[in-house]
């Protein structure tokens, strides 16, 4: 989990982790089978220079990460590059950071993954992983939350069992 509790990680199968990210504010991260794997939540009631302090924390985590980078999260921002209508100002700050780290939006559908309509929750990776994602879909799964789970695979590099992650996005 991360310090507000908000953002977190289950292991559910039990994979063998390779590291483990300080615990920081707003996102946590493991790494696992040469992935760096985030999960970030940003408040809807922050401020925005609240997220603009939130984005080089993050930026920051990424460049120093020596492997594959896949982040997920509900990022409450809305943009046109991942299916929302109109852009907003925390929208247009993630897009900034996405361009500067050389990542790719990963959603595929523009469904909502919010049950009040909106496209706030987001997966991003590094271009040679965002090849590997397949089957990025938002479930009508119960999540016991206000979002959608999300679920995709990641295909192997090199061996032919594919690795499943499911993401309750908060």
């Amino acid at each position: 989990m991360d310090k507000s509790g908000d953002a977190g990680i289950i292991n559910t199968k039990k994979t063998r982790l390779e590291s483990e990210g300080l615990t920081e504010r707003d996102f946590r991260w493991i790494m696992s089978q040469g992935i760096r794997f985030y999960s970030c939540y940003w408040s809807p009631n922050s401020t925005f220079k609240e997220y603009l302090d939130f984005i080089p924390s993050l930026h920051s985590s990424i460049k120093s990460a020596t492997t594959e980078v896949l982040i997920t999260g509900d990022f409450n921002a809305k943009h046109s590059n991942w299916g929302a209508p109109a852009n907003e100002k925390r929208g247009e700050a993630l897009v900034d950071l996405i361009k500067s780290t050389g990542f790719i939006v990963c959603n595929k559908r523009r469904k909502s993954t919010f049950n009040k309509g909106s496209i706030i929750d987001i997966t991003i990776a590094l271009p040679a992983l965002a090849q590997r994602v397949r089957n990025w879909k938002i479930l009508d799964d119960e999540s016991l939350s206000d979002h959608f789970y999300i679920e995709f695979e990641i295909s192997p590099a090199t061996v032919e069992i594919a690795h499943h992650y499911r993401n309750p996005a908060r």
